[in-house]
């Protein structure tokens, strides 16, 4: 077993395929975005939200923050969503990529479609 273990350590690679070197470029997105976060205080179910636009070079174009009420964090991170998203609609703002760090605002499309088959 040693042998053969020493032989596969040692011996050259016998392949005779040819390497081919390929370009590959990365290219910026031609979209700018949007990214939002909300917080959630359960003393007064008070939400503050904000976010902020960028073009497609990472420019700061706008940005937004407010304060409503809300019956969770969740909601606090929709109402963000929402008012970026509105926003969005009446400058112009589109394309864009929506960043946020909430998995649940990420996977809340996922859900809604699963449960509406």
């Amino acid at each position: 077993m040693l042998a053969v273990e020493y032989k596969l350590l040692t011996q050259r690679e016998l392949t005779t395929a040819q390497k081919h070197a390929i370009m590959v470029a990365w290219h910026k997105p031609h979209k700018g975005s949007l990214n939002i976060d909300g917080a959630f205080r359960k003393r007064d179910n008070l939400a503050g939200l904000g976010g902020s636009f960028r073009d497609s070079n990472g420019q700061w174009i706008m940005g937004f923050q407010h304060h409503c009420l809300a019956s969770s964090p969740l909601q606090a991170e929709l109402e963000a969503l929402k008012e970026g998203l509105y926003i969005a609609m009446t400058k112009g703002l589109t394309p864009l990529v929506i960043k946020t760090d909430s998995t649940k605002v990420v996977n809340a499309p996922a859900e809604v479609a699963n449960n509406t088959t």
